[in-house]
């Protein structure tokens, strides 16, 4: 097994919410090399052995980093809520995740609720991620540093600590110079900030991100190195790439400004269409770039050709333990139905793709699902359908706060000017 290769699989394993798998291969990171972490020389682990006071090797904090990962995502599985309630009303309420970690690591929780203490030692355990940032921030290369402050931000995420997560995600942009040479740990913190950003609905700073990271992949494929396959680098940034561009289009149209978003969806389908041309034959990532490609086909007004391959990814992804990926492509398919008039085809699709969001903690997904929902009940002046999808999207847009946007643009742009004026002045 190439060195690194058990941290990209217990990332696989969280993302698709395999918590067993990814705590059975967490026994195993520690002696796995971090994929970003050159080895220690043999001189320098003699002379730190006998150091009790020595900082946390960066090897040992990724894996902190991915344990407190797990242990989050096992708070939502105990019965705390990260996205937003059940939109059936005979489901049984989550506990609120923003307020339940902080009592539980306080040690404040309800000893009474069979949940909450069944989640407490989780909440306790979260202190690894602690550790782990005091040894990114003991680190002198900043890239490392920037790696882990992204990493930690969509912990903060999870665990809907949406100020926190600005925080790290400020840090982390205010370390990744345009100069840095390209590597795949650059590429990765580029694609997982601007995951982040997403998240947190500021879009514009996130497609500039991932833009970065897909022309920074295109860059390194040019002198691979160490690299790994760089045509799977490009492949996969330039699908995250035209995924935002299809989302970007996607409020475009909702915002009735369809001829704004037209070059949107049509960067989504070159991205997609470039994709699908470097990828291998059954690699995993050929669906969701098909996804994307039907997406874009569906914003510009090519139903009838998006239909079919959708109705393909969505046979295919439900075969395997993807649920976001799966969740992508019953959302793609639900949007064409809708818009091709198939409104029982949409229905199904869409309900499946906004319980897949709200199981597995995808906010984006989920309030694009209710808002398609919302809209297809609108349109057949169905209110009793439509208005439980309308009260759970604007309670989860009023979740989002706009006023924290705010403060992160402005902290991000006053980071950003300090720190230029330092390096000036150094």
């Amino acid at each position: 097994m190439p060195p690194g290769a058990l941290h990209h699989r217990v990332t696989a394993a969280l993302a698709n919410w395999q918590l067993d798998d990814a705590e059975e291969l967490l026994a195993g990171v520690e002696r796995d090399p971090s994929p970003y972490v050159a080895a220690v020389p043999a001189a320098d682990a003699d002379t730190h052995a006998g150091d009790g006071d020595a900082p946390v090797p960066l090897g040992k904090a990724w894996a902190d980093t991915l344990r407190a990962e797990l242990l989050v995502r096992r708070l939502r599985v105990a019965g705390f809520t990260m996205v937003g309630e059940p939109v059936a009303s005979d489901a049984e309420p989550a506990l609120d995740l923003h307020a339940g970690v902080a009592e539980l690591i306080d040690g404040s929780g309800d000893d009474a609720d069979v949940r909450t203490e069944s989640a407490k030692e989780a909440a306790l355990a979260i202190a690894l991620v602690r550790s782990a940032k005091a040894a990114f921030d003991a680190s002198d290369d900043e890239l490392q540093r920037a790696a882990g402050l992204a990493r930690h931000a969509r912990i903060e995420l999870l665990s809907r600590r949406i100020d926190a997560a600005m925080d790290e995600a400020v840090e982390a942009a205010s370390l990744l110079d345009a100069g840095l040479p390209p590597s795949a740990l650059l590429i990765d913190t580029l694609g997982t900030l601007a995951a982040v950003l997403a998240d947190l609905e500021l879009m514009p700073l996130a497609l500039d991100y991932q833009r970065r990271a897909y022309e920074t992949a295109v860059s390194a494929a040019a002198e691979p190195g160490d690299l790994g396959d760089p045509d799977l680098l490009v492949a996969a940034t330039a699908t995250c790439l035209g995924e935002l561009c299809a989302e970007i289009g996607e409020g475009l149209l909702d915002d009735d400004a369809p001829q704004s978003a037209a070059p949107h969806f049509a960067e989504a389908r070159l991205l997609a269409e470039r994709a699908l041309e470097l990828l291998p034959p059954e690699h995993p990532g050929i669906v969701t770039a098909q996804v994307v490609h039907g997406w874009a086909l569906v914003g510009l007004g090519e139903h009838a050709a998006a239909v079919g391959p959708l109705r393909a990814t969505v046979r295919i992804t439900s075969a395997t333990a993807d649920r976001a990926q799966l969740a992508s492509a019953q959302l793609a398919l639900g949007r064409a139905l809708r818009r091709q008039g198939d409104v029982r085809g949409a229905d199904d699709h869409l309900v499946s793709a906004l319980n897949l969001a709200t199981e597995h903690g995808l906010p984006r997904l989920r309030r694009a699902a209710l808002r398609e929902l919302c809209t297809l009940h609108a349109e057949l002046d169905d209110a009793g359908r439509a208005l439980p999808y309308l009260q759970a999207y604007l309670s989860d847009e009023l979740d989002r706060v706009d006023e924290r946007r705010t403060r992160w643009v402005e902290l991000f742009s006053r980071r950003k000017s300090l720190l230029e004026t330092e390096r000036a002045a150094g």
